[in-house]
């Protein structure tokens, strides 16, 4: 073993003046802007809950503006405008802690306001400090920072505030009983 040398990290040009002007196939147009073009998973898939697809359409708004990417409705496709944001282990790393917070049990749990701020607050700070200690693995400006933060706060704040004095599993409960209710009616006609 050789002590001495640092391990080496892979840096990705995110954002960049190269990655900005790289045009490899030399057409004139840059070639973050010539990224595939993806559908939406929301849209294509009809099979999640009310909740779910709710959950989801938000993560999936948030997750693709930090890979550059903004949803054109009339294609029904998500196509790219500008550099990401982070890179691909960034994105793994959100996506991990939003799957910490925004969970089934933890939509369907009984939460006070103050409860939810402070599990928000507690997230929060580790996702920055992390973002911050990892800044150059995740590929992240630092300027950006704030903005990626913001996105992420509102995002589980929101999820989370669906839960407060157990707001969310009462509605489920009413819908599923009006279901219930509707199909028994239907049973006696």
């Amino acid at each position: 073993m050789i002590f001495g040398k640092k391990k080496q990290v892979q840096e990705v040009d995110t954002l960049s003046k190269e990655s900005l002007k790289a045009d490899k196939n030399n057409d004139g147009i840059p070639d973050y802007l010539q990224r595939e073009n993806y559908a939406s998973i929301i849209n294509s898939n009809k099979d999640f809950l009310k909740w779910e697809s709710d959950v989801e359409t938000e993560i999936e708004q948030y997750i693709m503006g930090l890979k550059g990417y903004d949803f054109d409705v009339n294609k029904n496709l998500w196509i790219p405008i500008t550099p990401p944001i982070l890179n691909n282990s960034g994105i793994s790393y959100i996506k991990t802690m939003i799957r910490s917070v925004v969970n089934k049990h933890s939509i369907n749990t009984s939460f006070s306001n103050d409860e939810v701020q402070t599990i928000c607050l507690y997230h929060m700070s580790a996702f920055v400090r992390t973002l911050m200690y990892r800044k150059n693995i995740f590929g992240i400006d630092l300027a950006d920072l704030d903005s990626i933060a913001m996105g992420f706060d509102n995002l589980i704040l929101i999820i989370l505030s669906r839960s407060i004095d157990d707001k969310q599993r009462v509605h489920n409960d009413n819908r599923l009983n009006m279901n219930l209710n509707s199909s028994e009616g239907q049973q006696r006609i």
